[in-house]
Parts: C-alpha cells; structure tokens; sequence
C-alpha cells in the first residue's frame, strides 16, 4: 500500500498540535498522530506505537490534510436543553397520572378517528 499523503506542517501547527497533545485529552492522540507522520513515520509504525488501528489513523491524517488542526479537534456543542413550558407539564403530569386503560381508549378513538378522516369518511357512517 503506498504511503498516506500528509501536507506540509507550519510551525505555527505544530506548535498547536504540540499544545492539543498537553490539554485536550480527546485529540492528543490525533494530534501524535500528524507529528508522527510529520516526522516520517508510516501508518504502520504509528499504529505499533498509539495502538490504533489503520484506518483511524489514515482519517486524521486526511481531516488535517483537508481541514487543518480544526480537522482533528472535535466540536463541542453548546445544545441548550429544550424548556418545558407549564401547558406542557401539565399534559406530563396529566398523562402520568391518567389509568392507562383511559389513555388507551383515547388513543384508540384518536387512530380510529384519523383512519375515517384519511379516507374521506365522516364519523357518522361507520
């Protein structure tokens, strides 16, 4: 297999590959990976020395070649929890405290009084 292709390093990035490696434990081995490389070592040597396999270490090598160090660092999501408005605790409360028998029958009345609706019928000719 020939050689996994990785572009030149700045020292301005290897500086912060060096800085990744010290601070952010999920991407230190990633960043190992880019300075291994940069240093000549192939993908098999890489993978006796971090203990990854091939293929992880042939994709960071590629995201940095296409994307830099923001190709190996991972992106964190600030999602925001969804609110849960009063009208809508109320609902949990209600269905939580509701027989499931009733819950059933309603449910069954909602699905049967869609399946009439789908099909154009009205309630009154069942």
């Amino acid at each position: 297999m020939r050689p996994t292709y990785l572009r030149d390093i700045t020292e301005d990035e290897k500086n912060n590959l060096y800085d990744i490696m010290d601070n952010d434990a999920e991407a230190d081995y990633r960043a190992n990976v880019i300075l291994l490389r940069s240093e000549g070592y192939t993908v098999a040597e890489i993978r006796r020395q971090i203990n990854h396999h091939d293929n992880n270490i042939r994709k960071w090598i590629h995201r940095f070649n296409g994307h830099g160090i923001d190709g190996i660092v991972s992106r964190k999501h600030n999602h925001t929890a969804p609110k849960i408005t009063d009208d809508i605790e109320k609902e949990i409360v209600w269905i939580a405290s509701t027989n499931p028998r009733k819950l059933f029958e309603i449910l069954h009345m909602i699905i049967t009084g869609f399946g009439w609706i789908c099909y154009g019928k009205e309630e009154d000719s069942r």
